[in-house]
């Protein structure tokens, strides 16, 4: 994915949707933050759904987006204490 700043695409609108529409997709940025993405016509629409949330959302453990975008999972910030995850498991298994 092409990054360009804000005053860039301003300036060389036409070129960047041009390329757009030969299938390639933009991050635009200010002041070096990501902010959108530019993306061709359909492209979100075409983007398959892992099979593993697949799954879940057959089973009802999860439900699908409401909103059109893809499906991008975000690590989260920050760093966690060694052995949360284990800890989290096996309250959640009843264990101790």
């Amino acid at each position: 994915m092409t990054s360009v700043g804000v005053r860039e695409l301003k300036a060389k609108l036409s070129a960047y949707l041009r390329k757009v529409e030969a299938g390639e997709a933009l991050e635009v940025t200010d002041r070096g933050r990501a902010i959108a993405e530019i993306v061709p016509a359909g492209w979100l629409a075409a983007q398959p759904v892992p099979p593993a949330w697949a799954e879940m959302i057959r089973s009802g453990e999860v439900r699908p987006p409401t909103r059109p975008g893809p499906f991008v999972l975000k690590p989260l910030p920050g760093k966690f204490p060694e052995g949360l995850a284990k800890q989290l498991l096996d309250e959640g298994r009843g264990e101790k």
